[in-house]
């Protein structure tokens, strides 16, 4: 299990809406030519890895974000990059090295730098942990509508929450089983959430974006630490590897 913090620099000051999809594109290339590649892109396979980006926002339109110029320089980016297999990881940074430069369809190009620092574990306590999203996170129900959990103060909460973690577990124990992970089942309370829909656009659907309902806030996870350590490092939900349900520690 391994999280790292990757230090990227962009030329840019403008990034399109939809930039999750050009990180998406870079770790695919990072994993081409290695038994990986076969294994997760070759064939519909979950994988073991979550990303999120931070860049310095200036300000955001529906068409894209506007980034801070720093005094000197290109604009920094940080792809923070977590997965329960920590070789893959390894050999993501190690292509990347030999990679350098990258670009996007003409529309993003971004350098890579270096790996800034290693991030640390979860706090697991009693088996309870809190965890506030980096990335927002995406559930949906068998019939492929958007599953959120309920408002703390909507009517019947303890009611839709049962029929959420239902779901939720349903959705985990199916991954985790193809990834031969332990799962032991989770208990999610949210604590302050809201909606958010992401725009995804990838090759051969140029003219037809992917929105994605799903949300960002902060949730109390209980269960076993092997489950919740595993959550933690492979990501919440589905589209994990498309920069999806990347959590981190709050106090």
């Amino acid at each position: 299990m391994l999280r790292l913090s990757l230090l990227f620099e962009t030329p840019q000051t403008f990034i399109p809406i939809h930039y999750r999809t050009a990180f998406v594109s870079l770790i695919k290339k990072t994993l081409e030519g290695t038994p990986y590649f076969d294994l997760y892109y070759r064939r519909k396979y979950p994988k073991p890895f979550t990303f999120s980006v931070y860049m310095p926002i200036e300000r955001v339109t529906p068409e894209g974000i506007y980034l801070k110029k720093p005094k000197r320089g290109n604009p920094l980016l940080k792809l923070f990059i977590s997965s329960t297999d920590a070789v893959l990881l390894l050999q993501i940074v190690a292509a990347l090295g030999e990679i350098k430069t990258y670009s996007w369809r003409r529309e993003i190009s971004f350098k890579f730098l270096k790996v800034e620092k290693t991030l640390p574990p979860p706090k697991v306590e009693d088996g309870k942990l809190l965890v506030q999203t980096m990335s927002p996170i995406f559930l949906k129900t068998k019939d492929g509508k958007p599953l959120l959990p309920p408002h703390p103060s909507e009517e019947d909460f303890e009611e839709h929450l049962k029929v959420f973690n239902e779901e939720f577990n349903q959705i985990h124990r199916r991954i985790f089983e193809a990834l031969s992970l332990s799962y032991g089942g989770v208990k999610v309370i949210p604590l302050d959430w809201k909606k958010r829909v992401v725009k995804l656009q990838f090759s051969g659907v140029r003219d037809r974006p992917l929105h994605i309902t799903a949300f960002d806030g902060k949730l109390a996870l209980y269960g076993d630490g092997e489950t919740l350590k595993n959550l933690y490092y492979k990501g919440i939900g589905l589209r994990t590897a498309e920069g999806f349900g990347m959590v981190s520690n709050f106090p």
